[in-house]
């Protein structure tokens, strides 16, 4: 009885403590696209907006901004405990590597993603080398 009674209530904390708010105000999670060779990557979140504004999720430092080949960006932050904030498909950046971010900040802007025709971010969540999935408290905007 005692061990049932520990592993649910070891579900229902890990199900409370996986959630984050969504890094837009307001947006609407994509969902992943099937892929045949390696399945879904459930820990790589989706959303969508008509917002292009991106909020931190945390405090913590920047540690590398990534510029790629279609001139979209990556922001990585890092938290004191070592959790990686990974927010990608950005226009632009408001912060440079070595800042200290607080939670709410204004971190950059989504770029506009044509297929969707919103604005779109990837997210992802890491603890050290391992990605995590979790769940992102995104409202549909009104």
């Amino acid at each position: 009885m005692k061990i049932r009674f520990l592993f649910i209530l070891a579900l229902l904390a890990n199900s409370l403590f996986s959630q984050l708010p969504c890094p837009l105000k307001a947006g609407e999670i994509i969902l992943p696209k099937f892929r045949v060779m390696g399945g879904n990557d459930e820990s790589l979140n989706r959303i969508k907006s008509n917002n292009n504004q991106v909020f931190s999720l945390s405090e913590g430092k920047i540690v590398n901004v990534l510029s790629h080949d279609d001139n979209s960006k990556t922001l990585i932050v890092r938290t004191v405990d070592d959790y990686f904030y990974i927010y990608s498909n950005l226009d632009k950046i408001f912060f440079k590597v070595q800042d200290k971010i607080e939670r709410g900040n204004l971190l950059g802007l989504a770029l506009f993603d044509k297929e969707e025709q919103n604005y779109s971010v990837q997210f992802e969540y890491w603890k050290k080398t391992d990605p995590l999935k979790v769940e992102l408290k995104c409202k549909k905007p009104d």
